[in-house]
């Protein structure tokens, strides 16, 4: 304890579990029991430790009885009403007004702590007061009304007996006929696949060969700048025997795709007028000159009584690029 408050806590404790009246009559007891060591002994005082005896009571008759009235037995309180309240009175008297301030808080802590005690001992009796689940009412309510029960029942045996039916007939057997179609699907084409692999190996090796061939023929076509030069040689020709060209167009080499790797198509397309025999003679030159040559337009328009003829050629030369 330091400077005296761990005795104010443990006082206060003390009020708070013990009544008024009792933490009354213990503090009178103190004050007689200090009276007692600094004063001598009065001859009918009682010994230390035991309450003094009032004006006209009897020995044996205990504080606060009524003279004349029977002892209370060992079980009942030892004091009334009257008693207590005398007792508080008293000790109040000869109380300090520290002492009688600090009992009064101690008194006011001590009544609220069983103000406390007292709503949570109602709110507990309230709680238990409140209807609980009957096990015993639950079966007879539920026995007194069993249309609910063969309901459920009912309801229990459709489904057990229809469900499966209904479950195969809406999916599983839908979709288990359609998984058979795709497996047999997907088996034919494996089938057809086995068959067609020895045709398909044959394809492959037909494929390269022509890959070959084709590669040997690009091989022996002419490079496009002697194509293009042979062109322009048989133009040179032409007018060498005295043909003379209506467009400038006539003159010029074009390439054109021929659709084959590696190959260009050299295109010359020309309009001229010139005698039919030297066209002729040139012509066939070219043609035994370029073996591949391909004449996609040939058109030779003549007048009565003239030598010379109107000539729309166009002639293709494929080369290597």
């Amino acid at each position: 304890m330091v400077f005296g408050l761990g005795k104010k806590k443990e006082d206060a404790a003390a009020g708070a579990q013990m009544s008024p009246e009792a933490m009354a009559m213990l503090t009178q007891m103190a004050q007689q029991d200090g009276s007692q060591q600094a004063a001598p002994m009065a001859p009918n005082m009682p010994p230390a430790g035991q309450p003094a005896q009032s004006p006209g009571q009897s020995p044996g008759q205990s504080p606060g009885q009524i003279p004349g009235q029977m002892p209370a037995p060992a079980g009942a309180p030892m004091f009334d009403q009257s008693s207590e309240l005398g007792s508080v009175e008293s000790a109040n008297s000869n109380l300090t007004k520290k002492e009688q301030r600090r009992l009064a808080r101690d008194q006011k802590k001590a009544a609220t702590q069983a103000a406390k005690e007292e709503k949570a001992r109602q709110r507990r009796a309230k709680k238990g007061q409140k209807s609980r689940f009957s096990r015993a009412r639950y079966q007879r309510e539920a026995n007194g009304n069993a249309a609910a029960g063969v309901a459920l029942s009912c309801f229990l045996v459709l489904m057990t007996l229809f469900g499966p039916i209904l479950l195969n007939a809406l999916f599983l057997i839908p979709q288990t006929s359609e998984n058979r179609e795709i497996a047999t699907r997907v088996q034919s084409y494996n089938d057809i696949i086995t068959r067609a692999a020895p045709l398909l190996q044959v394809a492959v090796n037909n494929k390269s060969e022509r890959e070959a061939d084709i590669e040997a023929r690009v091989a022996s076509f002419k490079d496009g700048e002697t194509v293009t030069r042979e062109l322009r040689q048989f133009v040179s020709d032409l007018e060498a025997r005295g043909a003379s060209f209506t467009s400038e167009a006539s003159r010029a080499v074009t390439n054109t795709n021929v659709g084959v790797a590696g190959l260009a198509g050299k295109t010359l397309t020309m309009e001229m007028q010139t005698d039919f025999l030297s066209y002729l003679l040139v012509r066939n030159k070219l043609a035994r000159a370029q073996p591949s040559i391909v004449v996609t337009t040939e058109e030779i328009q003549a007048e009565a009584g003239s030598p010379i003829v109107t000539v729309k050629l166009s002639v293709t030369v494929p080369a290597q690029q």
